[in-house]
């Protein structure tokens, strides 16, 4: 036995409504079938989002929310979260079993391992955990089961415990992907301890904490607790709640794995920790276990009663789609990742007044404090040889450092006034922080007043490169003074700052720009008091360039840790250099949104990383992510969010279903597509403010000469793509990466169709084909009577489910060629297989149906020689080469014939050449 995927199917549909987890499984009609999509439509599509569609019975008017007669009645069905699972196992503990858990009757027997003192029984309708001693615990698993994807829930009570003593209690820590013997797995791990708190953390093994703990609102009163986790592709997630109560919404901890655990066991464990006092033994009672297969997870985003067939026969027709369908309605530029950090959660260092200036001039208050505090305002403070105002104020000027965007242009006599209104959150100390540009012909001068004149501090910066800050009006005061590095004056955004703080009757004051303190730290005898008001002036006595100020913040700290630099100087940067997959899962959190994602976080990896962040949608900048890595976005089955799986993990798979046609696993269309879908010879890949670089294949499969002309020649194919590099130098691996994919050889198979009704499908193909997730490898094996003569290796980009309960389950996959993404990494481990010179080798001499040497001449490269296995591919024929010899083309090949079913002799010229050859992988 294993995962119960008999006939009828058993879904389970639940519908989030007036709070809570509504259970709707029942009145899900099974005519129209329930019908699935995820990912691409196509190979080189973007996304759609993920769409579930099925039919409601409503013969109860439940499901009309303007019917009064319905329970439903004026409950928001618009966007409600839903979610849809295969049962595949439940286990009520219908037994009686002295020792061990016996037999769950839809997937077979229990296995018990205990540490310290724990025994093991069913009766009564439970199983049980009965611990004896400290330090000590039973795990129960499944080891009839292995399955990558999944969702376990149980329901457990602490026998006659309502209050815990001493040290902790762990009941219901539910096992995920468990293999080697036990020795690897995933530990959920609910935790009561001695104060009553119940705390949720997700483990490696029970050792190592991977997230968490979170302490519940909710104590422990010896009341039953329901605990559900669920795994899927990198990412573990977990929930508890009181039976009695209402189930969350959504999971209370989650965690991603780089390089996951593979399919493995499920179980639960109970344990007893160190120092706990309660009366022994400890019996953990269980009086339900299900296993789910999450199928999809999103919202409702159409729902349309019919009552064409009269008021006997009501439905209505739902679909639910991914969270990037809602997404994708968010039609504003997300403001500058500046603005994002000083606005969002709370951080090492907050700003207390923040003046963001980076709205357009025709907004309603473009100088508004986003604290709020202070609104900013100009003052034309000067007055000109004609006794006339002078001096005036831009706003929305261009744009400033890209993490910034627009800023404010003060021309000379006029002043920015930006009033601190939140002194008392300052105390003794302040920094000030803000972005601006200088010119040789533009000076000006910053003021930090005070409550007290006599403290005001002031820099001021000079058309000849020098600045000095004072303190006080009097030339007596200067505190320090030098010249500022060319950069300063270069016409370029630069990050600065200015510190105070008291220190025993003293002043000491800092002054830094992009991070680097000039002239150190200067100490004045003057009296502390606190700041109030921030005076940008906009040019100098000296000069009429303006002055041009953007993202003006006051914080209670100090900046003596290179604050700016390390912290700000980063966001005004627009966080360049960041690794997609970071700036992917931050962009997200930052707007509260869910992400998932599945692969390699490396932020070193020097070829992939990301140039500054812009001001577009979300979906974009998301998206932005996905092209820079060269991964994909999806949408996971068991939560409502967004993913991002990367290249990376896209590499040198082994499959997660190996489906083989000559046993009826895949049905029909099933054949190769010669068509130019993808098709891509010519690529030119360009950075947003820097460079283009373009790269052609114009010699070997696919180049771009006119058809006929040379070998291999196809026509241009080509293709420009904005990547948002950090760096030029990046352009050229980001273009060549697009160019392998263009000119692969390999055929493409766009629709793979699994009937999973088939009687010949086995439990373990069932299980492989319904854990397949996108950009998970497939492959196709022994098609020989479809006219394919080698494994046919997929990437699925995308999936169609269609089932009802008794008579259907089909999975339509669509595929991409694989060969891609077999590779290995100059200076990395070696993998298996090898790489192709790219240069033709062929036959010397003709060779029967049965010759096993084959004299073989190279241009280029020769052939390692000696005894191996290597795959070949001999005009059509698969070869097993087993050993080279020779120095010199040509050389002599020791060879097994025919190993994919070809048979057929060979004339001289006929090109050999390595069978899905390793490429170098993508930096």
């Amino acid at each position: 036995m294993g995962l119960d995927l008999s006939f009828p199917r058993r879904p389970v549909a639940e519908l989030w409504l007036g709070g809570q987890w509504r259970t709707i499984t029942t009145d899900v009609r099974q005519s129209p079938a329930v019908t699935i999509t995820r990912g691409r439509k196509d190979e080189s599509a973007k996304p759609s989002p993920s769409l579930c569609k099925f039919t409601l019975d409503d013969a109860s008017h439940n499901y009309s929310p303007h019917d009064p007669m319905g329970v439903y009645y004026g409950q928001e069905f618009l966007n409600a979260p839903f979610r849809l699972a295969l049962e595949v196992g439940v286990d009520n503990f219908a037994r009686t079993t002295a020792s061990g858990w016996g037999s769950s009757p839809q997937n077979g027997a229990w296995t018990t391992t205990t540490a310290g003192t724990a025994g093991t029984s069913v009766s009564s309708g439970e199983g049980r955990h009965s611990v004896t001693t400290t330090l000590s615990y039973a795990l129960t698993t499944l080891q009839t089961i292995t399955v990558r994807d999944v969702e376990v829930r149980t329901t457990v009570i602490i026998d006659s415990v309502s209050s815990v003593t001493g040290g902790s209690l762990e009941p219901a820590n539910i096992a995920l992907r468990m293999s080697n013997s036990g020795a690897d797995y995933y530990l959920c791990r609910m935790l009561v301890n001695a104060s009553n708190q119940v705390q949720l953390s997700i483990m490696e093994r029970d050792t190592t904490t991977l997230a968490g703990p979170v302490t519940l609102t909710t104590a422990y009163s010896g009341q039953q607790w329901s605990v559900a986790a669920s795994i899927e592709a990198s990412t573990i997630r977990f929930k508890a709640w009181p039976t009695s109560g209402t189930e969350p919404q959504s999971w209370t901890v989650s965690t991603v794995q780089d390089g996951p655990f593979g399919a493995g066991w499920v179980g639960i464990r109970s344990g007893v920790g160190s120092g706990n006092t309660t009366t022994k033994p400890v019996v953990f009672r269980y009086d339900r276990m299900e296993i789910r297969l999450p199928r999809f997870a999103g919202e409702v985003s159409k729902w349309t009663p019919d009552r064409k067939l009269g008021e006997a026969d009501r439905t209505i027709a739902v679909e639910a789609s991914g969270l990037s369908r809602r997404l994708s309605q968010f039609k504003n530029p997300l403001r500058s990742s500046a603005y994002r950090y000083m606005t969002g959660p709370a951080k090492p260092f907050t700003p207390v007044e923040y003046w963001p200036l980076d709205l357009p001039k025709d907004a309603t208050d473009p100088g508004a404090n986003a604290v709020p505090g202070g609104v900013s305002a100009f003052l034309q403070q000067y007055l000109d040889a004609n006794n006339q105002p002078a001096g005036a104020m831009t706003w929305g000027s261009g744009t400033g450092l890209v993490g910034v965007g627009r800023t404010a242009q003060v021309t000379n006599n006029g002043s920015l006034i930006l009033p601190v209104t939140r002194q008392a959150l300052i105390g003794n100390s302040y920094t000030v922080s803000w972005v601006m540009r200088l010119t040789q012909d533009s000076g000006g001068r910053i003021i930090f007043h005070n409550n007290t004149l006599s403290n005001d501090a002031s820099i001021t910066y000079f058309t000849d490169g020098s600045y000095e800050a004072r303190i006080g009006a009097g030339p007596s005061t200067v505190i320090f003074a030098g010249q500022l590095p060319l950069a300063g004056y270069d016409d370029t955004w630069h990050t600065y700052s200015f510190s105070m703080y008291a220190d025993s009757g003293h002043i000491v004051c800092s002054f830094s720009i992009d991070g680097v303190f000039p002239s150190g730290v200067a100490v004045s005898p003057a009296t502390y008091t606190p700041l109030n008001m921030i005076e940008f002036e906009g040019g100098d006595i000296q000069t009429s360039g303006p002055g041009a100020f953007g993202n003006v913040a006051v914080f209670p700290q100090i900046n003596a840790n290179s604050l700016i630099y390390g912290l700000l100087d980063d966001a005004y940067r627009g966080h360049s250099g960041e690794a997609p997959a970071n700036r992917f899962v931050r962009i997200a959190a930052e707007e509260g949104v869910a992400t998932d994602s599945y692969g390699d976080y490396n932020p070193l990896r020097p070829l992939t990383l990301m140039g500054p962040q812009s001001e577009k949608t979300l979906l974009d900048l998301l998206d932005e992510c996905v092209t820079v890595d060269r991964g994909s976005r999806y949408e996971p089955k068991s939560s409502v969010a967004v993913a991002l799986r990367t290249v990376g993990s896209a590499l040198n798979q082994t499959p997660a279903v190996s489906l083989d046609y000559s046993a009826g696993y895949v049905g029909d269309p099933f054949q190769p597509i010669l068509d130019d879908q993808g098709r891509l010879n010519d690529v030119t890949t360009t950075r947003p403010g820097g460079g283009t670089y373009t790269v052609a294949r114009t010699v070997g499969p696919k180049n771009t000469h006119d058809p006929g002309t040379v070998a291999g020649a196809v026509g241009r194919y080509d293709g420009s793509f904005e990547v948002n590099v950090a760096a030029d130098a990046m352009l050229p691996e980001q273009a060549g990466w697009r160019l392998n994919n263009g000119t692969v050889s390999a055929p493409r198979y766009p629709v793979v169709v699994v009937d999973l009704r088939a009687p010949s499908v086995t439990q373990a193909v069932a299980v492989g084909v319904l854990d397949t997730g996108i950009d998970d490898l497939i492959e196709v094996t022994h098609a020989t009577k479809a006219g394919v003569y080698y494994p046919a290796r997929l990437l699925v980009r995308g999936y169609t489910e269609t089932f009802d309960t008794a008579f259907r389950h089909t999975i339509t996959f669509t595929g991409s060629p694989a060969e891609p993404y077999d590779v290995f990494v100059l200076g990395g481990s070696v993998l298996a297989g090898q790489s192709d010179s790219g240069n033709p080798s062929t036959l010397t001499t003709g060779v029967n149906t049965t010759a096993t040497s084959l004299t073989v001449a190279s241009t280029g490269y020769l052939w390692k020689t000696g005894a191996q296995t290597t795959q070949a591919n001999l005009d059509g024929e698969q070869v097993t080469i087993t050993n080279i010899a020779g120095s010199a083309s040509p050389q002599t090949f020791t060879v097994t014939r025919s190993v994919n079913g070809v048979v057929k002799p060979h004339t001289a010229g006929a090109p050999i050449e390595v069978l899905n050859p390793r490429r170098l992988a993508p930096a």
